[in-house]
């Protein structure tokens, strides 16, 4: 079966957002795989929303444990509700893409992934790059159908060390932070 995921974040005043990927009301695949992509519609308006707005954020799926989110801080049932409870809203389109902007910043660890040399390289035959944040802040990756899987080669070493770490994108890349350069190319 297919693995979900919704997106959780918290600003600088402890306000928590989920996200359920809709976009102006229309759904967005649930899926890793479908819809963490560059310049996927959900990525735009999600990316936008962390422009010089530092937050910690987490995609977390539906096969996520409690255990894994509760050492995070929050419940898995802040993302995925009870039953018959949905906590998670839409987002508005934007025309906003990541090229945009030059830095992916993690404010906890003291990191920056150049965004122009991710892409570069992380492009793959068919001119598609795989968006660095849901995989670097992913909970329950692995576990069912369409989530990342790493092409032969590539390491998944950065695969959701950022989960529920404040990160934002910016130009202004902060003085004394560490460069990484994880890859993202996914498996066929």
């Amino acid at each position: 079966m297919g693995q979900y995921y919704e997106v959780i974040t918290e600003d600088k005043d402890g306000k928590r957002t989920v996200y359920n990927r809709r976009v102006d009301g229309e759904y967005t695949m649930a899926k890793l795989m479908e819809h963490s992509w560059w310049d996927n519609r959900f990525m735009r308006a999600f990316s936008a929303t962390l422009v010089d707005n530092p937050r910690k954020v987490a995609w977390v799926g539906d096969y996520a444990e409690e255990g894994e989110c509760k050492a995070l801080g929050f419940e898995y049932f802040e993302v995925w509700g009870g039953e018959d409870q949905d906590p998670a809203v839409g987002i508005d389109s934007t025309d906003f893409t990541l090229d945009e902007v030059k830095y992916l910043v993690n404010e906890d660890r003291r990191l920056y992934v150049d965004l122009a040399e991710y892409k570069a390289e992380c492009v793959d035959e068919w001119e598609n790059v795989i968006h660095p944040v849901p995989i670097l802040t992913c909970i329950g990756n692995g576990r069912g159908g369409g989530d990342y899987s790493p092409a032969e080669g590539v390491s998944d070493e950065w695969v959701g060390k950022w989960a529920f770490d404040t990160i934002m994108l910016t130009n202004n890349l902060p003085e004394g932070y560490e460069k990484i350069n994880p890859v993202f190319k996914e498996g066929r």
